[in-house]
């Protein structure tokens, strides 16, 4: 089996583990989530449990205001950028995961790999000391030079395979782009996302800040690799995937370009249950995050993207084109 680039293991942190070879990321809807309910009590320290009365009401205020605020158009001014990125990881609940993260060891195995006409496209999974196991599909197009980027991020219950056939990937190969794919835990909208979520909640934690954390650690592993424009990374999501790309975008300056098609209050369900990025800490930063204007470089598209990929990569090449350098 044919291994990433060679770069990859001149990276301390970075370590290729044949243990994780023999694991099958996409086996069961249940994979890993015992990995995010051990949070809590290995970052016990910065735990902050909630009764469940206190969780109940404080999801109970967010949906009442919600409704009030959206009706009467309710809005603050945005916070400076370094204070609202403060605000962002506390109210994700990721604090203790960004502590440190440039210098914590991430391990990685190619579960699958396949030698297509337009790219290299391989089954990665990784293990990080704190979320466990994660995976996602990478496609790095054939040659040397260095290659732009593109982070997608699913919708709930899409595995990685289902998002590129439902969103055509081979269009951003073929357009001279790579691109990863990250698999989202605990994401069917159903019981397990909600059990996980409220469990997660109630010990002051957020399933999207862990998601979000893994999109980061995702992010790493891509800028470490030879083939990969480190200033050409864009993130792409779509349906619950995009409210993870939008807290990303706000959060963390690796990204040049956003692209979405839809944004979030933060206080959607599904039939009664949460869903991962369902928060009363996170309700209050609603209006900013829809300001797409504050970013470098973003556009909100029609849900679903039904403008079509051509659309989609004419705005990136445009956004690529204007960076210093591009």
């Amino acid at each position: 089996m044919a291994l990433l680039p060679r770069s990859s293991f001149s990276q301390e942190w970075l370590r290729y583990d044949r243990d994780l070879e023999r694991d099958k990321p996409l086996s069961s809807a249940l994979y890993g989530i015992s990995d995010y309910l051990e949070l809590p009590t290995q970052l016990a320290a910065d735990s902050v449990p909630l009764h469940a009365s206190e969780l109940a009401s404080s999801l109970r205020f967010s949906w009442s205001d919600g409704d009030r605020d959206l009706a009467l158009g309710v809005f603050e001014d945005p916070l400076p950028e370094e204070l609202f990125r403060k605000e962002l990881s506390s109210s994700l609940g990721i604090q203790a995961l960004l502590s440190g993260l440039e210098e914590r060891e991430l391990h990685f195995a190619v579960l699958d790999e396949h030698y297509g006409d337009l790219a290299l496209e391989q089954l990665v999974l990784f293990e990080d000391p704190f979320v466990g196991r994660f995976a996602a599909r990478v496609f790095l197009p054939w040659g040397e030079e260095r290659r732009p980027m593109v982070l997608a991020l699913p919708g709930h219950d899409r595995d990685v395979y289902e998002f590129c056939v439902e969103f055509s990937c081979a269009d951003y190969l073929r357009a001279g782009y790579g691109l990863a794919v990250l698999q989202l835990r605990a994401d069917e909208s159903a019981a397990l996302e909600h059990r996980t979520a409220a469990a997660l909640l109630a010990e002051g934690f957020n399933l999207a800040g862990l998601h979000v954390y893994e999109a980061m650690q995702l992010t790493r592993f891509l800028l470490s690799l030879d083939q990969v424009d480190s200033n050409k990374v864009v993130l792409l999501g779509h349906s619950g995937g995009s409210v993870l790309a939008g807290l990303l975008a706000f959060l963390d300056d690796s990204y040049q370009v956003l692209v979405s098609d839809t944004t979030a209050v933060f206080t959607e369900d599904m039939s009664g249950g949460l869903l991962c990025s369902t928060s009363a800490e996170l309700y209050p930063h609603h209006p900013q995050l829809a300001l797409f204007e504050l970013l470098p470089s973003a556009r909100l598209y029609d849900y679903g993207y039904p403008e079509g990929n051509a659309a989609v990569l004419q705005f990136i090449n445009d956004a690529l084109a204007h960076l210093p350098g591009g």
